[in-house]
Order: structure tokens, then C-alpha cells, then sequence
């Protein structure tokens, strides 16, 4: 395929472009990505026996592409060394095929630096941090991942013409896709707005509207089919659709209009202009940057105006349509759209500053303005995403140092391999200024043994090795019984053993 060879042959001439991007990602993720640990959702993948439940829940919830790829990649039972492998390797390919494409779509091939600039900002976001934290669907998602910018590829050499097979192929990725996650929905719509706003502009189509609606029309009929075959699966598989995960993100009509309102004004303030924690503030300058990109396309008679307007809204807005939609707490690890709009605007925007401010002016000062400017907000979103990385890994591993020591002082003190684990008393929070809580990270398996029951943290056990059990209900309700008799971990009178099971004061 001469696209896959254009590829091919774009790599072979930037060995330094593609050798820079491996490098970002490896100062980003590399600590993080050989530090084995089991995190949360993950412990039920280590056995067959466990993990049928949560394969249940994601055909429920529509993932049925992420399924049939476990299978297909033959990780039913995690491995946790071929995901990181994949992720190794083609989460930053990723990024490059993104790169890739926009250069295709614009007839123009970028300056270097613009494209590793790109690579950072996308691969830096704290998102990923949060997304990749569930090392369950590591390998899944760093193969989704590479295939999106592929399926937009295919889709921009349907509109040049070259072809229906293109179109097809497109269409074929997009319905898998949507049936992994449903953040691929709004990446798409977010890609297409910027397809079609490169195509204008390098002046490569006469009939944008036309390729507007082929756009939604494949989108569309993605999403159809998608839905449908998450039926039919549901339906083969004979699991019962008790979707209350979906159902409960929906809040209109839940409660009042204008709280809702509220929930979605405050969802785009954090995520445009920073909450401290996930985001920063450099959503927000590239849309005032680019307001001003627009009133400079307007005075220099940019064809087709009306549609560029449309096309710039959409990428501005595409990331924030589900909440829009929802009104509810739209998890921040799926924002995979705001990354992409983020990544390519601040890329697109800083380029143009390049050429208007370099070849007018002579000496260090543009080249570090520029320079400045790049830096200050890929250094930004790194720092706010090592951050929730180590969390991530300490948060984990003391759990596993609390897990060692419970396993092994039970044994002393009687217990048998095999007996049932009960815990009681959930320990409370434990955010310090170096660690932070945020959705998943941060979060110990011993806090929320509460909320999700003890037989989340038995199962992150066994992941480990450990020869526990799950509690029968009787057993559960004697160790509940022997609460106030018992000291809070870590004291020596904080375990009590049983013939069959022990018991664990946390707090």
C-alpha cells in the first residue's frame, strides 16, 4: 500500500526525528513503565477465573473490540511483560503516525521540531498517566491507539480521490475502534475537523461541504454498527445488559437545569484553564491564539471562510461535546480528543509564530522565544504527569509492602495458606504534598476495600502470589463482629486468627 510505504520511507529520512520521539517518551514513561505492579481493575486479569467478570462488564459497557483483541493477541490472563512491550513500542508510534498524517494533509512537510513538538505534547499529557494506570488494557490500547490515525489517513485518501477501498477501510477501523472505547468517537470527530481545516487551507478539496457530510456519514454509520454488533455480542455471549455504568453518567433530567449548566461551565474551566492537577492553562492560549489566527485568515481573504470557521469551532469544541451531552463527571482519562486538539494547536500555532518571527529577524532572541514557549508547556503537563506517576507507583507498592507484611504475620501467628482474608475498617486516605489523589491513581487497594468489598484487595493478593482466599458472607460477618476487639494495623494486635480465615483491623 503506497500509504504504508510513504510511511515507511518518511521514518528512513527522519531517523532523528522518530530517534527524538522514542527519547520523550522513554524520560516520560520509562521509570514508570519496568516497574511491575499490580494496580487497580488489573488484579482480576491475572487469572482466567477472575477475569471473566470484567470481560462480562466490557461487553456490558460496548468493548467489544477490546475483547475480541485480547484474544486475538492471546492476553486473556495478563502478561504483563508483552504489554509493556506494546506499549513500548507503539504508543509513541502513535504520535508519529498523528505527525504523519497532518503533514500528508497539509501537502507540507513540517520543520522538524514542530513534529517532535507534537509527539511531546500528546505523549506528555497527564491523561495518559491516568488512562495507562489501568495496566489491564495496556496492550489493547496502545494498539487502538496506532490505529486511530491510520483509520483518519485512510479516510483523507478517500477524499483525494484514490479510491473506495480507502473509504472502506476507514469506515472498518472506525466501527472496531468505537467498539473498544468511547473516547475513539470524539477523537474522530475532533480529527476530521481538523482534516477538513487543513484540507481548506492548503486549498486540496473544492467541495469541503460535500466532504463534511462523507465525514459524518462515516461516522455515523461507524457508530450504528458498532452499537449493533455490541448487541449481537451481547447477545452470543448471553451476558445481561445491565448498562448502569452509561446510564449514570447521563444527567439531564436528573437534576436541575441549571446545576447541570454549572457542572459543564466548571468542566471547561478546569480542563481550559487548569485545575493543578490534570490540566494546565494551555488550552486556553491556544484558543485565544487561535481566535487570532482566524481574524488574520479573515483580513488575508481566506477562501471558504464560513467553513474554516466551522471546522476551527469544532476542534475547539469536539473535546467537550460528551460532557455537553452528559452534563455528569466525564472521567478525565478518556479525554483522548482534548489531548489530540491540544497537541496539534499548540504544534500548528507555535509553527506560525516560527515563521513569522525567524525569518524576519536575525539572532538567538526568536529562536529562544519560540523556543519558550514550547518548552514552558510541554515542561508544564510533564511535570503534572511524573507526578501522578509516582503516586501511581507508590501508592502500589506501599500497598504490596502492607500485603507482604499481613500475609506473613498471619502465617506466624497460625494461619494456613488457602484461608479467606477478611478486612475491616478501611484505612483512611493517605494524600501527602508528594502524592496526590486523582480517579484511579493515588487510591490504595486497602482504602477502598470498603466501597468495592475485601475481595478486591484478596484478588490484587493473589495477583501477587499470595495464597489467599475470598471470605464466605459467615465469615465476613464474624470478623465484622471481632471489630472492636481488635487494634488498627499495623499494632500485633490487629490480626486474629480463625480456623479457615483471619481477620484484619486497617483502621
Amino acid at each position: 500500500m503506497e500509504m504504508l510505504r510513504d510511511f515507511r520511507d518518511y521514518c528512513v529520512r527522519k531517523p532523528l526525528r522518530v530517534l527524538a520521539v522514542y527519547l520523550v517518551f522513554a524520560a516520560l514513561f520509562g521509570m514508570w513503565s519496568f516497574h511491575h505492579m499490580v494496580t487497580f481493575d488489573a488484579e482480576g486479569f491475572f487469572s482466567f477465573e477472575n477475569g471473566a467478570k470484567w470481560y462480562e462488564q466490557w461487553i456490558v459497557l460496548g468493548r467489544w473490540g477490546f475483547v475480541g483483541l485480547k484474544h486475538v493477541l492471546r492476553v486473556v490472563a495478563i502478561n504483563p511483560y508483552f504489554s509493556t512491550a506494546f506499549f513500548l513500542l507503539l504508543f509513541p508510534l502513535s504520535a508519529l503516525v498523528w505527525g504523519f498524517a497532518f503533514e500528508r494533509w497539509m501537502d507540507d512537510e513540517r520543520r522538524a521540531w514542530a513534529c517532535v513538538l507534537f509527539c511531546a505534547l500528546f505523549l506528555s499529557h497527564p491523561i495518559w498517566a491516568l488512562q495507562f494506570a489501568y495496566r489491564n488494557q495496556m496492550e489493547v490500547m496502545s494498539v487502538a491507539l496506532v490505529l486511530a490515525p491510520v483509520g483518519m489517513l485512510m479516510l483523507g485518501e478517500f477524499l483525494d480521490g484514490r479510491g473506495r477501498s480507502f473509504g472502506i477501510g476507514a469506515f472498518a477501523i472506525a466501527t472496531f475502534l468505537f467498539g473498544c472505547y468511547q473516547s475513539f468517537i470524539f477523537v474522530y470527530v475532533e480529527a476530521a475537523c481538523i482534516l477538513l481545516f487543513l484540507r481548506v487551507r492548503a486549498g486540496k478539496t473544492e467541495r469541503p461541504w460535500r466532504e463534511l457530510i462523507a465525514c459524518v456519514g462515516i461516522v455515523v454509520a461507524a457508530f450504528v454498527l458498532c452499537t449493533l454488533i455490541g448487541k449481537a455480542v451481547l447477545l452470543i455471549a448471553g451476558v445481561p445488559n445491565e448498562n448502569s455504568y452509561l446510564t449514570n453518567q447521563f444527567m439531564w433530567g436528573k437534576r436541575p437545569f441549571l446545576e447541570n449548566v454549572k457542572q459543564i461551565l466548571v468542566y471547561i474551566k478546569h480542563s481550559a484553564f487548569g485545575d493543578g492537577v490534570q490540566y494546565g492553562a494551555t488550552f486556553a492560549v491556544e484558543g485565544i491564539a487561535l481566535v487570532g489566527i482566524f481574524v488574520a485568515m479573515a483580513r488575508k481573504g481566506q477562501a471558504r471562510l464560513g467553513f474554516v470557521a466551522l471546522m476551527l469551532f469544532g476542534i475547539l469544541a469536539s473535546p467537550f461535546v460528551l460532557e455537553v451531552v452528559t452534563a455528569g463527571d466525564v472521567v478525565i482519562r478518556s479525554q483522548f480528543a482534548f489531548v489530540l486538539a491540544l497537541a496539534f494547536l499548540g504544534a500548528f500555532e507555535i509553527d506560525l509564530l516560527a515563521g513569522v518571527l525567524l525569518p524576519r529577524s536575525k539572532g538567538v532572541v526568536p529562536v529562544l522565544v519560540v523556543s519558550a514557549v514550547a518548552l514552558a508547556a510541554v515542561v508544564f503537563q510533564a511535570q503534572q504527569q511524573s507526578r501522578l506517576l509516582y503516586t501511581d507507583v507508590q501508592t502500589m507498592d506501599k500497598d504490596r509492602e502492607t500485603m507482604t507484611q499481613i500475609y506473613y504475620q498471619a502465617m506466624a501467628q497460625g494461619a494456613r495458606p488457602g484461608d479467606a482474608l477478611c478486612l475491616v475498617g478501611p484505612l483512611p486516605t493517605r494524600e501527602t504534598d508528594d502524592l496526590t489523589e486523582s480517579e484511579v491513581i493515588g487510591f490504595s487497594y486497602f482504602e477502598v476495600s470498603s466501597f468495592y468489598g475485601p475481595n478486591k484487595t484478596v484478588e490484587a493478593m493473589q495477583a501477587y502470589g499470595f495464597d489467599v482466599s475470598f471470605p464466605t458472607q459467615e465469615q465476613l460477618e464474624a470478623a465484622s463482629a471481632e471489630y472492636e476487639s481488635l487494634e488498627a494495623w499495623p499494632h500485633a494486635g490487629a490480626i486474629k486468627v480463625h480456623d479457615g480465615f483471619y481477620v484484619v483491623r486497617l483502621w
